[in-house]
């Protein structure tokens, strides 16, 4: 299960996340849905510790992404918006390079 608890997020004087409260369970389909600039990327961030919520909780089942990045990348599957390729690695050690 996914979950954010009273989630706050700032960037400068920017409101990405303000009181988010959201629980999103195994088996369910859900969509994460609005304009530009309304917080969906930073949800996704938060859930394998790539941003970290102002204030708040986020749990991926039992794990804090904040402070166990790699067991919540293990239980979430995230594909960015844009992908970084460095075309001077293979694909193996892409992979392991991104998966590390």
């Amino acid at each position: 299960m996914l979950s954010y608890l009273d989630v706050t997020k700032r960037y400068g004087d920017v409101m990405a996340l303000d009181g988010v409260t959201v629980e999103f369970r195994p088996g369910v389909i859900n969509a994460l849905l609005g304009p530009n600039g309304s917080g969906k990327s930073t949800m996704m961030k938060m859930a394998v510790g790539l941003v970290r919520p102002d204030s708040g909780e986020v749990r991926v089942d039992s794990v804090d992404p904040s402070r166990d990045p790699v067991a919540a990348r293990r239980i979430v599957g995230y594909s960015p918006e844009e992908i970084v390729l460095y075309e001077s690695l293979t694909p193996a050690e892409l992979f392991s390079f991104v998966g590390s």
